[in-house]
This record gives structure tokens, C-alpha cells and sequence, in this order.
């Protein structure tokens, strides 16, 4: 067996042993479409003229999603997000932009970021985005289709139907007839804009070493000059063909990492690859000769200065002397060709992952980021103008009374609100990504827990620091407050159970998984019981484990292998509740564990002792009863969304897409 593919056997296991543990929205993620039949993997015969047949009608117009509707047992009473920017680019003439957000599509100027000139509602969240040479037509992928608008006016256009596979990345050829989608089945479809029509597929060739491992198609582009058309997929391939006659010219690697971004040079004789790394691997971007192969420039900083974030998105300067690099980590690199041992400059001012990075033909520079923001830039790289809204949100909480409403987002800004959407005040929590957030129960402080491990305490209203308390090595995954508000337990990457009181720094620690150097260690959830007498621990071995809270000694472990629990709860009469992977809620009174629900659960919360409310499947619904006989009370569709915190009279959702809505409960 030839030695790369033992080597990617073995990272394959290695990562399954060690994984990390799945995001708070794993279960809400869809499941990928199902593949095609696998298409010969030779290249189609070369054709002097593209023949192509005749134009289908044009479509409807797909449908803005319904508007809810007040009155009946809920309504809804507040919403804020516009959505995190997708994607971004400027027009060729470079006065406007335009920008793909999960539920709308918009152009604005171009030098004054608030200035919208129209906005067109989306039904379903896309994938990509592209522009036609000339600029008056823009190319949406959704799902497996891409819709066409008209740049003057938002108009549709019509649908290239696309063949069945989830759609990652398009682009139109300079001369803006042909339009190429990356595909989840490894293939590149090519399709004639004007009619609509397929006009081939590629794939990457195969060698008889089996070397070329081809994967998902993330990223593709067309050479500025039309010669040349590349693809990477998240095996670390980038493929080159050229456009004359469909060959594979290049099969480039990156390794076994996932390549997220590709461009040609403006002279169109080198492609450029963005990498996410992997895990003791930084972030980089590969540059090779398009004729040669040859590598020429390897982008990245892997000492002990530094150590990049997966690298998301790349542009050339139009005069091709610089590369542009945006990280996960929200930093903006430049990089001179002529020197690549060292960077030439770092745009600050984004603070979670780059989306989009586009440079116009002046030099001036377009970003935006799942923080929420789109910001443009000089040639220099100073600041210009900025557009911000809220990112991508990651933790929610709601105060017992319903009256303060926080939220907090992949950039780590937390913004404490009112129920009518009214900010009272933001703060800005350093130490990394953001993981959760919880209220004591008199709402006089909140929890955070960031990437660094450190709980953070503070002041509500007024969101003054109180407290920086270091100890977990990892990230904090879950936080709680104990009934009387003078504990916080936290739980995270390091297996530890941890627990603080909010007086001073005195703490408890006990492990609850010990690590073995390969397996993971990683604690999801943790809770209190309504008395304060007990705390319930979810773990990545599959265990719930109770502990006695006054000396955090076991008490027992319930396995609920091979499935796991990713979130727990007391109810108030003091029956466990949990949530786990498979989305089932299980309930314990006694003896073994009652699923309660025949519905695929993403994320659930109590409504005081009258229900619960369950997110999952674009919807959220509520559920009244006891335990043993819930029923569904009331259903509200909620696409995208995937974060939930209630009370006995108010629902909470919140979305990785950047919106948060309030409903209140009848």
C-alpha cells in the first residue's frame, strides 16, 4: 500500500482517538445531500465550440421566508442581526459592493459601508458568491443550485440548476461565460451562464501510485487571462486544467489539510492556496509556478514569536507584488513577494474568522468577518470605514425575570440587552474565542468562559470586569452558577471539574477523565441541582458523573454509551434531564433513562416548571406536561437557528449566523 495512504490512515485515527469535542450545534448541522453516481473520471474529448442546448423557462423567484405571526400562544416581541457577512466583493468599477448574508443579499457603496442601495431577502441560507466581469449580473449558491440577480436592481434572473451536490465555492470566467462550482461529490461542474447549461464535469485524475487522494471541492477560480481553471478540496489537492481543452495540467498539494481559499496571480503564471493547517501545523498559503508545479513561496509563521490561525481567505494586490491573508482568528496579514521572510504588515480590527477578502484595481481593500463587521481599507492598510452588526453567536442567557437578555459572539463580544432589543451596555472579553456565558441568579453578575480556560466575573449592569480566575488548560465549555449565586462550577477541554467561589479565588478541582495521551479528556456540560447539594458532569466518554458539591467527591456514574451527552439540567422537582448526540432527551426519576421525545432534539431549555422548549430541525417548539406525558403546545419555524435560552415566559433564539430573536410565551 503506497506510504500516503498509511500515513492518512493513521492521521485518520489518530484524529478520532483525540478528536475535539463537537461544536454546541453538532446535532443541528444537515446532513450532506446524498452523493451522486460517481461519473467517469476521463476527461471529456476537446470540442472547438461548446455546444450547448436550448434554454430552460425561467424559474419563480424563490420565496422570502413567512413572516411570523402574532397572537396565539407565542409571538414574537423582538429581533436583532442582520446576519454575519458571508461572502463580499467589490464591482469591477469599484463604487459598489455587494454582500451575501445568510438570509439576504445587498449592494452598497462601496466608500460609505451604511449607504444600501437595495436588499433582496433570501429563503434559504447560501454558500457563494460571484460577479460577472462587466458587473451587472451576481451568482448566488444554495445548496445545490445557483440563483442569478441583476446588479442594478436586485432582480432575479434565473437558476442554473446545478446537479444534485452541495455547492461550496463558484466562479465566472473573465469572459463571463462559463461559471464553475466546487462540489461535495469531487467534481467541478462547468455551466454556460447565458443558457443555464451544463457543459461538462472534471475530477481529479487518479495515479496508478494512488498518491491523489481527491475529497470535497471547497474553493475554485479562473485565471485572470481564461487559460487556466483551479480547484482545492479539503484532502490538501489543488488541481489545474487548462481551458482549451479540459486537461489536468497540475495535481498541487498542500498535505493533508484542508484548502480553503485558491486565486491566480494577476499574470495568471502562479495559484495561490490558503491552508487551515493542522493542529501542530500553522495556517499558511502555498504559492507554485502554474506551468512547472514548482513551489515558490510558502506564506506562514510557525516559531516561537508566533503561531497562525487556519488561513481562510487570500487576494493578490492587482499588481501582484503582494498577497493578502485572512486568518480564522479575525488578523488581516500582508505579505511582499519579493520578501517573504518576514511580514510586511498586520491590518488589525477584525476579531473572529475572515469570510471575505477582496482588493479593488486602486489598491483598496474589503473584509468582512463572522465578528459581524465589514470594513474596508486604504492601500496603506489603515482603517477606512466600518460597518458593524452583530457576530456569530455562540452563547446566550437570560436572566430569571426575563429582564436582561445576553448574548455573546465568535469574537468574543457580549452585549447585555432588554427584552425590546434596547443595548444597555457591551463588553469586549478577551482570552480568545468565547464558549458560554451564564447569569446569577439575582442577574447581579455574569459568567464567561473564553478559549484561554479563564473564568470571568462581571458586574451587570454596568459590565465591569470583577474577576479574572485562570486554572483549566483549554477551553471552558460550560459554566454554572449554584442556586444561591455563590458558586460557579466550570467544566472544559482539560477533563477537569472545577469550582470557584465568586468571594476570592478559592477553588476546588477534581478530574473527572484522566488523560492517557491519546483519548479525549473533554467535560460538554455541567449543572447544578436545585438544591445545590449536587452537580451533574456530561463527558466526551459517554458518562454522566454526579458529584456531592461541598467536597466535589463521586457520588455515581451513569454511562449512556455508545451515545453522549452534550447538555444537562435539573428540573425543579429534581429530575436530570439530558441531551445527547443522537438528539434524544433522556429524563431520569429512577432506575434507567426515559427518552421523552420522538423528535430529533439540537438544543432544549426549561420553561420554569411547565415545559420545556426544544430547538432543532429549523424549528423550535414547546412542550407542556409533565415528563412523563409531554405535549406539543406551539411550533415556530426558525431556520439557521441554533442557540436557546427560556424562562417560564420568554424564549430566547439565537443563530451562529449573527440574529437573535425574543418570543414571549402565553
Amino acid at each position: 500500500m503506497p506510504h500516503r495512504i498509511l500515513l492518512i490512515i493513521l492521521l485518520l485515527l489518530l484524529s478520532a482517538c483525540a478528536a475535539p469535542p463537537p461544536p454546541p450545534d453538532a446535532a443541528l448541522s444537515p446532513s450532506p445531500a446524498p452523493l451522486l453516481e460517481e461519473t467517469p473520471t476521463s476527461l471529456p474529448t476537446p470540442q472547438p465550440t461548446l455546444v450547448v442546448p436550448t434554454p430552460t423557462p425561467l424559474p419563480t423567484p424563490p420565496p422570502p421566508l413567512p413572516s411570523p405571526t402574532p397572537g396565539g400562544p407565542l409571538s414574537r416581541v423582538a429581533a436583532w442581526g442582520a446576519g454575519v457577512p458571508l461572502a463580499a466583493t467589490y464591482l469591477p468599477d469599484g463604487q459598489s459592493m455587494v454582500v451575501l448574508r445568510p438570509l439576504a443579499l445587498e449592494l452598497r457603496a462601496a466608500t460609505r459601508l451604511a449607504d444600501l442601495r437595495w436588499r433582496v431577502p433570501l429563503a434559504t441560507p447560501p454558500s457563494a458568491l460571484a460577479v460577472t466581469p462587466d458587473g451587472s449580473t451576481l451568482a448566488v449558491s444554495v445548496a445545490a443550485v445557483v440563483d442569478l440577480y441583476a446588479t442594478e436592481d436586485g432582480r432575479f434572473l434565473g437558476r442554473i440548476p446545478g446537479l444534485g451536490s452541495p455547492i461550496a465555492a463558484i466562479a465566472i470566467s473573465p469572459d463571463g461565460r462559463l461559471l464553475a462550482a466546487a462540489q461535495a461529490d469531487q467534481i467541478v461542474s462547468l455551466w454556460d451562464v447565458a443558457e443555464r447549461s451544463n457543459l461538462t464535469t472534471l475530477r481529479l485524475p487518479l495515479d496508478e501510485a494512488g498518491m491523489i487522494v481527491p475529497g470535497s471541492f471547497t474553493s475554485v477560480a479562473f485565471s485572470p487571462d481564461n487559460q487556466f481553471l483551479a480547484a482545492g478540496d479539503d484532502g490538501g489537492n489543488v488541481g489545474v486544467w487548462a481551458m482549451s481543452d479540459l486537461v489536468a495540467l497540475q495535481v498541487l498539494s498542500v498535505g493533508v489539510r484542508v484548502v480553503s481559499d485558491v486565486a491566480f496571480a494577476p499574470n495568471s503564471q502562479q495559484i495561490a492556496a490558503a491552508s487551515e493547517g493542522w493542529r501542530s501545523e500553522p495556517g499558511a498559503i502555498w504559492i507554485w509556478d502554474v506551468a512547472t508545479g514548482e513551489e515558490k513561496h510558502w506564506l506562514g509563521i510557525a516559531d516561537a514569536t508566533r503561531f497562525l490561525a487556519p488561513a481562510q481567505r487570500l487576494a493578490f494586490r492587482p499588481d501582484g507584488a503582494e498577497v493578502l491573508m485572512g486568518l480564522a482568528d479575525g488578523s488581516l496579514l500582508r505579505w511582499r513577494l519579493a520578501d517573504t521572510s518576514t511580514l510586511a504588515q498586520e491590518l488589525v480590527g477584525h476579531t473572529a474568522a475572515i469570510t471575505a477578502l477582496a482588493m479593488a484595481q486602486d489598491g483598496r481593500i474589503l473584509t468582512a468577518a463572522r465578528d459581524g463587521s465589514l470594513r474596508t481599507w486604504n492601500p496603506d492598510g489603515s482603517p477606512a470605514d466600518t460597518l458593524s452588526d452583530a457576530g456569530a453567536i455562540v452563547a446566550l442567557a437570560l436572566s430569571s425575570d426575563g429582564s436582561l437578555i445576553v448574548s455573546g459572539d465568535e469574537g468574543g463580544q457580549i452585549s447585555i440587552r432588554q427584552p425590546d432589543a434596547t443595548l444597555i451596555t457591551q463588553i469586549q472579553s478577551p482570552g480568545g474565542s468565547l464558549r458560554t456565558l451564564a447569569l446569577s441568579p439575582d442577574a447581579s453578575l455574569l459568567a464567561s468562559g473564553s478559549a484561554d480556560g479563564t473564568l470571568r466575573l462581571w458586574a451587570l449592569p454596568s459590565g465591569e470586569l470583577q474577576s479574572e480566575l485562570p486554572g483549566h488548560e483549554g477551553s471552558i465549555f460550560s459554566l454554572a452558577f449554584s442556586p444561591d449565586g455563590q458558586r460557579v462550577a466550570t467544566v472544559g477541554d482539560d477533563g477537569t471539574l472545577r469550582l470557584w467561589r465568586i468571594s476570592g479565588a478559592a477553588e476546588r478541582v477534581t478530574p473527572v477523565l484522566q488523560s492517557d495521551g491519546i483519548s479525549a479528556t473533554a467535560l460538554y456540560h455541567v449543572a447544578f441541582a436545585p438544591d445545590g447539594q449536587q452537580i451533574a458532569v456530561a463527558s466526551s466518554a459517554g458518562e454522566i458523573s454526579l458529584w456531592r458539591s461541598a467536597d466535589l467527591t463521586q457520588i455515581e456514574r451513569r454511562s449512556i454509551e455508545p451515545d453522549r451527552a452534550l447538555q444537562l439540567s435539573f428540573t425543579p422537582q429534581n429530575n436530570l434531564l439530558a441531551r445527547t448526540a443522537s438528539g434524544k432527551i433522556l429524563a431520569w426519576a429512577a432506575g434507567s433513562p426515559v427518552a421523552l421525545l420522538d423528535t430529533h432534539v439540537g438544543s432544549y431549555a426549561l420553561l420554569g416548571d411547565a415545559g420545556l422548549v426544544t430547538l432543532g430541525g429549523g424549528t423550535f417548539q414547546v412542550w407542556r406536561g409533565p415528563l412523563s406525558a409531554l405535549a406539543r403546545y406551539a411550533e415556530v419555524p426558525v431556520p439557521g437557528f441554533n442557540r436557546l435560552t427560556a424562562n417560564a415566559t420568554t424564549i430566547v433564539v439565537g443563530s451562529s449566523m449573527g440574529m437573535i430573536e425574543v418570543w414571549a410565551v402565553r
